[in-house]
């Protein structure tokens, strides 16, 4: 039986009143259990099938082993997360998510691919917000979830990088980067001041884009002035185009 117990020696939130036991699976023999270096300890144990089983209990409570997160990526309004399971012919986890202040959703069920790995993307992110996210899963019919793992969304700035590629023949794209998912346009003006092209992006959302412009013929050749409108603010970039 393992308790958490606090400075006062009250139990520490989130930890089982009575104590956790470990091992927590029915047919399981010699179990041991040492410090893990960290405050925490892993416990280990075999089963009456053979295979040996380990639990590492951090100071937050229980953490398997048997999933282990492999990596985390981050982009703004992006997150990549990709988990290692040892046993994985018949696994199927949940990925969850919460905030520092929401509790836990259920995004998506995954499964392992053929070499053990379950990969998940979530673009559903807000750029400046921190983000926890675990497995959860079923093993010997008890509720099981793997260490949460906390990442930060880098927030996004408004940025215009002009035509793609510049120099470019004919109609170009447009490069640039939105902040937030508030209408904004994307202008292009000759050296007469004459606006020649314009389109309406706000739709796309925050992130990096390119979008080609809706200006029916081909622009001539010659220098442009591009301008990127969002949210009361201005970017310009010089553009050229070539025969």
């Amino acid at each position: 039986m393992l308790h958490h117990l606090s400075g006062t020696g009250a139990v520490v939130p989130g930890w089982p009143v009575n104590g956790l036991v470990v091992p927590g699976s029915l047919g399981s023999v010699h179990p041991e259990i040492t410090e893990d270096g960290y405050g925490g300890a892993i416990a280990v144990w075999r089963r009456n099938d053979g295979t040996v089983r380990a639990l590492r209990i951090g100071v937050d409570g229980p953490v398997a082993v048997a999933i282990s997160l492999v990596s985390a990526e981050v982009e703004p309004g992006r997150v990549r997360l990709a988990w290692y399971a040892a046993d994985a012919a018949s696994l199927r986890a949940m990925v969850e998510r919460r905030t520092e202040t929401d509790e836990w959703q259920r995004l998506a069920t995954l499964t392992p691919d053929g070499t053990g790995r379950l990969e998940y993307e979530d673009r559903d992110v807000t750029p400046g917000t921190r983000y926890a996210y675990r497995l959860a899963y079923s093993e010997d019919g008890a509720d099981r979830f793997t260490q949460e793992t906390w990442v930060s969304v880098p927030r996004l700035e408004l940025a215009l990088r002009g035509f793609q590629p510049n120099p470019s023949v004919g109609t170009p794209q447009v490069a640039f980067v939105l902040a937030e998912a508030s209408p904004a346009t994307v202008e292009v003006y000759d050296v007469a001041g004459r606006r020649v092209a314009s389109r309406e992006v706000g739709g796309l959302g925050p992130g990096r884009h390119a979008v080609a412009l809706d200006a029916g013929d081909r622009l001539a050749a010659g220098v442009y002035a591009i301008r990127l409108v969002q949210g009361g603010r201005v970017l310009t970039a010089r553009g050229v185009v070539t025969r």
